[in-house]
C-alpha cells in the first residue's frame, strides 16, 4: 500500500460513509474541522436544492451532516478565514462560515458546468474551471468573469494558485464526454499545465505527455502535486518538473476503504457520466491529511501522507 519513498508515504486513517455523492474535502484551521462539499445527484444534471455541504471532526466523525443546504450541485470548495467559496454548478458561491449564511453569488452566464478551484495566497483571487466549456473564470474582489477560454484547456478541472502561475490539471475526457468529444474513450487522458497570469500563456509540465484523467490537484506539502484520476481509480505524484510516480491504486486494496471499481466498470462510468474513483482530493499540510472522497460510494477516506 505504501508508495516509492521518492513520492512519499501514504497509509488510510479512517473512512466515513452516508454521504451523497461527495466531491470536496477540506480543512478549516479556525475551527480545526472538515467541510464536505455533497453533490446529492449526478454531476452532469443540476437537482436543484438538493446539494449540500457537511461537517466533520478532523477524525472523521460527522458533526452536522446538512450544514449548509438547498444548493445545486456543490463542487470545489475553497476556504479563506472565515469565507467558504463554493463551486455550485453554474456560480460561485460565498458563505460566512461563523453563520453558514450566504453573503454571496456570482452567476456564470454562459458557462456549461463549473467544477474546480483555486484561491491564491492573498485570498483575493478566486479561479473556478468551466470543465465542460474549456475555460476558467476568475474573480478578484468583486470582478467576476471568464479569464480564459481555450481548446488548450482540455476539460480543466483541479488547480493550484501558485505566486506566478496557475496549474491546471485536465481530464482529456469529461464526465460527459460524448456530447463534448465524440469517441473519446478512457484512453485519451489528460495534461498537466501551467498558466501564465499575465500573459496567459498555457505551457506543459514536464514532456508534455498524457498522464491521468485528472480530478482532483493539490499540493504535496513540497513543490510537487498529488493528482486523483477518477477513471483509472487512483492516485499519481507529479514533480514539479512533470516526473510521474502512481502513490495508490485503490482497486488493488483490501480493506474496502476505497470502492473496487475496475477499468471495465471506469469505462461504462465515462460513458454514462459517472465517477467510480477519487475525485477532488485536497492535501493538509499542518496536519498531514489527504482527502480523498469518493462519488459513488459516497464516502470520505483521509490517510496521512509524509513527503
Amino acid at each position: 500500500m505504501t508508495a516509492p519513498k521518492s513520492a512519499g508515504q501514504i497509509k488510510p486513517l479512517w473512512s466515513t460513509g452516508g454521504f451523497h455523492n461527495p466531491e470536496c474535502g477540506i480543512v478549516d484551521h479556525r475551527v480545526g474541522q472538515i467541510y464536505l462539499s455533497c453533490m446529492a445527484s449526478d454531476s452532469s444534471v443540476a437537482a436543484a436544492g438538493r446539494g449540500y455541504i457537511s461537517r466533520l471532526s478532523l477524525s472523521g466523525e460527522v458533526l452536522e451532516k446538512q450544514w449548509i443546504g438547498g444548493l445545486k450541485v456543490p463542487c470545489g470548495i475553497t476556504v479563506r478565514e472565515s469565507r467558504l467559496f463554493v463551486v455550485d454548478c453554474d456560480r460561485l458561491l460565498v458563505f460566512d462560515t461563523r453563520s453558514a449564511r450566504q453573503v454571496a453569488e456570482y452567476p456564470a452566464p454562459g458557462a456549461v458546468f463549473l467544477d474546480g478551484m483555486a484561491v491564491d495566497e492573498t485570498g483575493d483571487n478566486v479561479f473556478v474551471s468551466d470543465i465542460a466549456g474549456n475555460a476558467i473564470w476568475k474573480l478578484e474582489g468583486n470582478e467576476w468573469g471568464c479569464w480564459l477560454s481555450s481548446p488548450l484547456l482540455d476539460f480543466p478541472d483541479g488547480m493550484i494558485a501558485e505566486p506566478h502561475r496557475l496549474v491546471v490539471g485536465t481530464h482529456g475526457i469529461w464526465k460527459g464526454v460524448r456530447q463534448f468529444r465524440p469517441g473519446a474513450t478512457p484512453d485519451h487522458k489528460g495534461h498537466l499545465i501551467a498558466i501564465d497570469y499575465e500573459s496567459k500563456e498555457i505551457t506543459d509540465i514536464g514532456a508534455g505527455s498524457p498522464i491521468a484523467h485528472h480530478d482532483g490537484l493539490t499540493t504535496d506539502g513540497a513543490d510537487g502535486y498529488i493528482t486523483s484520476d477518477f477513471v483509472y481509480n487512483c492516485l499519481i505524484h507529479v514533480t514539479n518538473s512533470g516526473a510521474v510516480t502512481p502513490l495508490l491504486r485503490f482497486d488493488a486494496m483490501d480493506d474496502n476503504l476505497a470502492p473496487a471499481v475496475r477499468t471495465e466498470y471506469c469505462e461504462l462510468a465515462a460513458e454514462h457520466g459517472r465517477s467510480g474513483g477519487p475525485a477532488d482530493i485536497r492535501y493538509d499540510a499542518k496536519t498531514g491529511l489527504l482527502l480523498v472522497p469518493f462519488v459513488d460510494a459516497g464516502k470520505l477516506s483521509a490517510f496521512s501522507y509524509v513527503r
